[in-house]
């Protein structure tokens, strides 16, 4: 009975271990994008809350850390446009929050928080009422001792297991995050044994006590390394063979000996693994083999799972004396890898470390990466240890940087620690160090401190991917170190830098010399390639090996393999291959296809068939005709649409008065004067002919001031019983108002960057004699739109425009000729997809009040009116040009 509930007890372990993967895989990615309304934060007592407050429930973010003071949120399906780019929270554990809205296309939209703590503290995701909390603890500051004590290198440890006491360091190093497993005792790694059947591999990893793990896979080369925190490493093998496929051999050793204790398996792969990993409280489980053989196989892992109190009856693999190599003494180099591979999140992530077996999958859960940066505290500085040969001085330290409390280890440091990380001092001679990590590349390019990049949005069928030009300066990322060197032997300073990095490094019988220098806190690739500047030389490195020789040795070298490439080139046969252009045109592909020839190639085109006949070595064939298949794609296309609203007013008013008088004093009428002098008078106030107004009885006016253009008008005329004396007078009156629209809408369609053009009117012949010869031209009157479109990276179009809208005036004929009124907007313009914008309007307001007088008479009040007329006109006219630009989606 006691046996049954142990066995039911692993399982139960079992099934907790992998359910946050199965839950993980069970959760669906929202297929409606969320929008995120906000986002708020509340400081507590003990810890700091951020709630991310949304449209509808999400699914939640995968997480990782771009280094331990950034945790980085991919929430997928989630719309943040309605937030600010940065909020500053100041609290104790959280600086600030930056928000970035990722889009790919044929993807879901991603928004990626990017959060910023003060110190290493246990974070906590989870969902609730539909919204999504990460809460970050609160942790007291303590100082924390230093480590990296300086050791001796030179010489073979007698005791490989003890592990090197830590020394008190004078300064206080960064507060650390405490950890469950680090105060308990630590587990033991007992042995680790290996099954073959039927194409599957089974690895076994036997231990005694309780451990947390997490792994992850590395490139350049392939391996899979696993992390055992809280365990000491006890296996009496560093290496063993394997050679089953995916696995070349595995390597294990004691990472890390101070508290969390690490120790790290590597398995060296030869292609890409399909694996999976079930932990229990006693041993460690990995499958490889073909995804159908693991995922059948583990049923099979989960029985093979043996009791608290068994022991496992496999034999234990031990290799042969010769392939069995100390890790310490030929470390392999580990190439830092951006590999968090993510496809789902657990329900709840806490980032505290558990008591009981913890396992972490990389194809079902994110890998967390810690990019671990150098500690304030000064690496251990070295004891100065004279060496026999004279006065040299070789003192070497290491910057170590913490390792973060939570245990998980770091993909920027060593694939495998040595097996052996306590050295003895052997004496009086020798190069003293401090224990460091196995290296990073050589001169390894790769940016600091920089925010992950937007991926790319693809607006057509066409996808905008940046491309780096120029790689700029070199950035070095190996560990920092602390060098004092005076008149050393060069020899043994690149011995020294090959134990720091774990390179190999082999030297030309040439290469001699002495270094003094004193660096402090310089990466050691940086150092090494100062040192070689200094010195005139330089370096190969192949694979794992670091040859160093003479500047000019390598660059005879590099003559002599680039004369046999070219010789190599001149013998190579020809290889000829025709391709069809379906989109591009072949007078237009030659001349860029041409630069890429070598000395014995040739290009013919077909512009009938629209083909183009390539001969060359196989080489630069091959790179053509990938170049061809870039270059000949489908262009993007773009509708454009202009409106042109053209809208007039007018108002008019005039006003005019036309008076005159006739009398007559003589004796036909019997009314003449009794004067002998004036005795017949006769006074015409009608003398004023030709007018445009109204025509009187009189024919004529003393006051003529008719209104310019009229549409109504009164005339009277009034006179005595025998006509002796008569009064005409007219009024003419006009008052008109007036409104028009114009609205012309070209539409075009055009390629990216190809200029369009739509003409809409009429032309005018314009006759011209010269030389008893009449020659007829044609004036164009029309609406015309010219467009050149350039679709953006961000789905945006520039549109170099040119629109002119002429219009014939007839009203105004010259020579029997209208002149042209011409409207015109030549711009240049970014519009979004699918976005108006104005980019002409011109308004025009005309107002104007004449006024005929009489001299004089005008001025008298109110009897002023009867000797002056008056015409007012206002006139409005507004032109308004819209443009909308559209992608064409195909």
């Amino acid at each position: 009975m006691t046996r049954k509930f142990k066995v039911l007890g692993t399982i139960l372990l079992t099934l907790v271990a992998v359910a946050p993967v199965t839950q993980a895989q069970d959760q669906v990615a929202p297929t409606e994008v969320v929008k995120i309304k906000s986002i708020t934060s509340s400081v507590l007592s003990d810890k700091t809350r951020i709630v991310l407050e949304t449209s509808a429930p999400l699914s939640l973010p995968s997480s990782y850390n771009l280094d331990p003071l950034v945790l980085v949120l991919d929430v997928p399906g989630a719309d943040a446009t309605a937030l600010q780019k940065q909020y500053v929270i100041g609290s104790p554990s959280v600086d600030k929050v930056n928000v970035y809205q990722l889009e790919e296309a044929g993807q879901k939209a991603i928004t990626r928080l990017e959060i910023i703590m003060t110190s290493v503290v246990p974070y906590r995701i989870f969902s609730e009422s539909g919204n999504l909390f990460v809460d970050f603890e609160h942790l007291e500051v303590s100082a924390v001792p230093g480590q990296g004590k300086t050791q001796e290198f030179f010489k073979k440890p007698e005791h490989p297991q003890a592990p090197a006491a830590p020394q008190k360091s004078k300064q206080e190093a960064a507060p650390q995050r405490p950890t469950a497993l680090a105060s308990t005792e630590a587990a033991r790694i007992q042995n680790i044994d290996i099954k073959k059947d039927d194409g599957q591999l089974s690895v076994l990893v036997d231990y005694q006590g309780k451990v947390e793990v997490k792994y992850f896979e590395l490139k350049a080369p392939k391996r899979l390394v696993l992390d055992l925190i809280n365990a000491v490493n006890a296996v009496p093998v560093d290496t063993i063979s394997v050679k089953f496929d995916p696995v070349e051999s595995i390597r294990i050793g004691q990472f890390q000996s101070t508290q969390p204790k690490i120790a790290r398996v590597v398995f060296d792969l030869n292609s890409e693994p399909q694996y999976r990993v079930v932990a229990s409280d006693t041993r460690l489980t990995i499958v490889f083999g073909t995804r159908g053989a693991v995922e059948g196989a583990q049923g099979a892992v989960k029985d093979s799972i043996p009791q608290a109190s068994e022991q496992s009856q496999a034999a234990q693999v031990v290799p042969e004396p010769t392939a069995a190599q100390s890790i310490e003494e030929s470390p392999a180099p580990v190439a830092p890898e951006a590999g968090e591979a993510e496809s789902g999140a657990p329900a709840e992530q806490n980032a505290e470390s558990s008591s009981i077996p913890e396992v972490v999958t990389p194809d079902q859960a994110p890998v967390e990466t810690v990019q671990q940066e150098p500690s304030s505290e000064i690496g251990a500085q070295a004891q100065n240890a004279p060496i026999e040969s004279g006065p040299t001085m070789l003192v070497a330290s290491v910057e170590k940087p913490e390792a973060p409390a939570t245990g998980v280890a770091s993909a920027e440091t060593a694939d495998a620690a040595p097996a052996h990380p306590g050295r003895h001092r052997s004496g009086k001679k020798g190069i003293e160090m401090a224990q460091v990590p196995a290296p990073l590349q050589l001169n390894e390019e790769k940016p600091a401190g920089e925010p992950p990049p937007a991926a790319p949005l693809a607006t057509t069928g066409t996808r905008f991917e940046a491309q780096t030009i120029t790689p700029g300066e070199t950035t070095y990322s190996g560990e920092p170190i602390n060098l004092d060197l005076v008149d050393a032997p060069i020899e043994q300073v690149f011995r020294l830098i090959s134990e720091i990095s774990g390179l190999n490094v082999i030297t030309d019988p040439g290469v001699t010399g002495r270094v003094t220098v004193h660096f402090r806190g310089v990466p050691w690739d940086q150092a090494l390639d100062l040192i070689l500047k200094t010195n005139g030389l330089g370096y190969v490195l192949e694979n794992r090996v670091v040859r160093i020789s003479k500047l000019e040795v390598l660059a005879q070298e590099e003559q002599k393999k680039r004369a046999l490439r070219e010789a190599k080139l001149l013998s190579v046969e020809l290889k000829t291959i025709t391709r069809s252009l379906s989109y591009a045109k072949v007078a237009d592909m030659e001349p860029v296809l041409k630069k890429m020839l070598s000395q014995r190639g040739e290009i013919i085109t077909d512009a009938r068939t629209n083909t183009v006949i390539v001969s060359d070595i196989p080489e630069k064939v091959a790179a053509i005709d990938k170049l061809i298949e870039s270059l000949d794609t489908a262009t993007p296309q773009v509708t454009i649409q202009a409106k042109i609203v053209e809208s007039t007013s007018n108002y008019t008013q005039n006003l005019g008065i036309q008076w005159g008088f006739q009398g007559i004093a003589d004796a036909r009428h019997g009314n003449q004067t009794t004067l002998q002098f004036p005795n017949n008078i006769v006074v015409d106030g009608g003398a004023v002919g030709g007018t445009t107004g109204l025509i009187g009885p009189l024919g004529g006016y003393a006051v003529n001031l008719p209104a310019p253009a009229f549409n109504s008008g009164i005339g009277i005329s009034i006179g005595n019983v025998l006509d002796t004396f008569r009064l005409d007078a007219a009024l003419t009156a006009l008052e008109s108002s007036g409104r028009g629209r114009i609205l012309s809408a070209p539409k075009v369609t055009t390629q990216n960057n190809v200029k369009a053009s739509i003409i809409q009117g009429r032309e005018i012949p314009v006759q011209t004699t010269a030389n008893n010869t009449t020659t007829t031209t044609f004036k164009n009157a029309a609406l015309e739109l010219n467009v050149t479109p350039q679709i953006t990276a961000e789905g945006t179009i520039i549109m170099l425009v040119d629109i002119k809208n002429d219009q014939a005036d007839f009203a105004n004929l010259v020579n029997g000729i209208p002149p042209i009124i011409t409207q015109k907007a030549q711009t240049t313009v970014l519009v979004r997809d699918g976005g108006t914008s104005v980019i002409g309007g011109i308004y025009r307001a005309e107002d104007s009040f004449t006024e005929g007088k009489v001299p004089g008479l005008h001025k008298i009040p109110l009897l002023g009116y009867l000797f002056k007329n008056s015409q007012k006109t206002r006139s409005n006219r507004e032109l308004l040009i819209f443009l909308t630009p559209r992608i064409v989606r195909e």
